[in-house]
């Protein structure tokens, strides 16, 4: 049997606890006893400590041919992930409506409402990078939130404390029980990826989605490029 080095014992090691800093070591190892694609290892410790998980602050991006109407081409922030399921919402479909259309006394604010996904499509959800000043806001990274006390948010747009560069509102959410999206992932219905927040918040509707698949390299690029219908490829 093929003896694994310290060094890549420790970073199986590192995992199991969840300190994911040592994940590197894979990629140093002087062994290179885990580079081999032909051992048995190599296959363990890379599906434990280098395969992505899915986690709150990720994103979902629609493989091409999710032909889902509610989810096709869609990119999803994921603001939650825990023993409970899943919630994220959609950051790429912008409805023809703003806040104002709907709640009258809101501040005039030049942003649109987005469709946040098929769930509690009554409701208004936002994200926002302001939990400094809105009270009650629940972490999705270190700089943007979701939710929080609704008339703070109305007294910092009406001071204009708040641009509409730091908030996205939407109507409804996407949601997951236990082990769905785990399920959907294995039925290649997403891409799951890393971002950058500001590109999520600035970036025009339209271009997220080829935008993120660009920006996870030109193995996916590709698919930026395929066309709405496949029958017209």
């Amino acid at each position: 049997m093929y003896r694994l080095c310290f060094l890549c014992f420790v970073t199986w090691y590192a995992h199991t606890f969840r300190t994911t800093w040592l994940k590197c070591v894979l990629h140093i190892c002087p062994h290179q006893c885990l580079r081999k694609r032909n051992n048995e290892y190599f296959i363990i410790i890379y599906y434990l400590v280098l395969r992505m998980e899915i986690a709150q602050g990720k994103i979902l991006i629609a493989q091409p041919f999710l032909n889902d109407g509610n989810f096709k081409r869609t990119v999803i922030l994921l603001s939650e992930h825990n023993d409970y399921g899943t919630m994220g919402f959609v950051v790429n479909r912008p409805m023809h409506l703003r806040l104002k259309d709907v709640l009258p006394d809101f501040p005039d604010l030049l942003n649109p409402l987005y469709y946040g996904g098929p769930v509690a499509p009554n409701q208004l959800f936002f994200i926002h990078r302001a939990a400094d000043r809105i009270k009650n806001s629940m972490p999705i990274t270190k700089k943007y939130c979701w939710g929080g006390d609704f008339e703070d948010v109305i007294r910092l747009v009406r001071s204009r404390e708040l641009s509409g560069k730091e908030v996205k509102f939407f109507v409804g959410y996407a949601g997951w029980e236990p082990h769905q999206l785990d399920t959907e992932m294995e039925q290649k219905a997403w891409f799951l990826a890393d971002t950058d927040y500001h590109n999520i918040m600035l970036d025009n509707a339209s271009e997220i989605w080829g935008n993120e698949l660009r920006r996870m390299g030109s193995n996916y690029a590709v698919f930026s490029n395929f066309p709405d219908d496949p029958s017209l490829n």
